[in-house]
């Protein structure tokens, strides 16, 4: 139901969060047992405070990269209402400068492979969640990855390097997001340049293109 009627407090709240980008919304539930404080907020009105409970939970499903670790006061069972920062502190825990630290020697080691193996890194799983914290290296991971590649060349190998049109196809096929085609045109952007006219207007067009799909 929209709206709570009765003077016992409900059982439960049920709020969902829609992204622009998720064909369906992130539902968050929130019993009124796991959160209900003696506080009088929660005495007076606690159809209203157990919502902005399950409010946050839908949020932080829904944009898990921005809101994950903060946590309101009322779920905190706080009778502040700012949203802090809980995440672990233990001892001999991992510290973020140090979860930092090793995935650059990650991000160096994966742009020393090439420009295929650092696209796929980046693309993994493990580098989603600190992508905006690691986006300053971008440029210098792009050059270590292009003067890998150049060197594979020189070495003399069988060259079974996919052509630029090939490598670009493949990265915006693979792209979720538009950081990730801004990645691929930075990786590209000198050999961009150095193509005829045609082949750029065309990479170019893909590239815009994709960039506007990932942006609806």
């Amino acid at each position: 139901m929209d709206v709570w009627l009765h003077k016992e407090p409900p059982f439960a709240a049920r709020v969902g969060a829609l992204r622009s980008d998720f064909a369906e919304p992130c539902w968050g539930v929130a019993k009124f047992s796991s959160y209900r404080q003696n506080t009088p907020p929660w005495g007076n009105m606690p159809d209203l405070m157990v919502a902005k409970c399950a409010e946050a939970l839908a949020l932080r499903r829904a944009f898990p990269q921005e809101l994950s670790g903060l946590y309101t006061g009322d779920e905190m069972e706080q009778a502040d209402r700012e949203a802090r920062d809980v995440t672990p502190r233990l001892s001999g825990a991992v510290q973020p400068d140090n979860v930092l630290a090793a995935l650059r020697a990650k991000g160096d080691q994966a742009a020393g492979d090439g420009a295929e193996a650092f696209r796929k890194w980046w693309n993994s799983r493990e580098i989603k969640p600190r992508r905006d914290d690691l986006r300053e290296h971008i440029t210098d991971w792009s050059a270590m990855a292009t003067k890998a590649d150049a060197d594979k060349l020189e070495d003399g190998g069988e060259d079974s390097t996919p052509t630029l049109a090939e490598t670009i196809a493949q990265g915006l096929a693979s792209a979720t997001a538009v950081g990730d085609v801004d990645l691929l045109f930075n990786e590209h952007a000198v050999a961009l340049k150095e193509i005829p006219h045609d082949e750029w207007v065309a990479l170019q067009a893909a590239i815009d293109a994709r960039r506007e799909e990932l942006t609806k």
